[in-house]
């Protein structure tokens, strides 16, 4: 299918570069995050608060090779009192998605994950006409994670992260 090069990460403290990898074949990505939080907890924490990472996945096709989509898995908590929202918005490609963070978490307890689909399109060998020019390597994956939470007032707590991310490369 393919496989991921070294992927860039700007906008957190360093990320251990043991906590990015993929598979053994190719076709999953995982970021682990170990400082992706938000935490409002006392009178004197503001009401709202954003954090953001970035990220460029290079992925490379195998030789013939089609590809379709990418899937982004985003794995989460949120302990959240009433009224407080947490939205992790993630931009994949060319998909921008609002995760319900909040609701998926709420109804499981407080751990979800929630996905995203990033149509690619890039057809294999078999499907394009003979003679056909090469097609250029596929850019770089860019990924945008933002977590914005926001509380009703000084009283009330939350506490929301991002744990880790998986993305995997669908087949075309």
């Amino acid at each position: 299918m393919g496989q991921w090069g070294t992927t860039e990460v700007a906008g957190l403290d360093a990320i251990d570069p043991t906590h990015v990898s993929s598979t053994r074949n190719g076709a999953v990505l995982t970021v682990l995050f170990d400082d992706f939080v938000l935490s409002l907890q006392t009178p004197a924490d503001p009401l709202d608060a954003l954090r953001a990472v970035h990220l460029r996945a290079p992925f490379a096709l195998s030789k013939g090779a089609g590809l379709e989509a990418f899937v982004v898995d985003v794995r989460g908590s949120a302990e959240l009192a009433e009224g407080c929202s947490s939205s992790p918005i993630c931009i994949a490609g060319s998909a921008v998605h609002t995760l319900a963070l909040s609701d998926a978490c709420q109804a499981s307890r407080g751990e979800c994950t929630t996905s995203l689909v990033t149509l690619v399109r890039r057809p294999s060998e078999d499907e394009r006409p003979e003679g056909a020019p090469p097609l250029p390597p596929l850019p770089p994956l860019s990924i945008s994670l933002a977590l914005a939470v926001q509380r009703q007032g000084t009283e009330s707590k939350l506490l929301a992260s991002v744990d880790s991310i998986d993305v995997r490369a669908l087949a075309g």
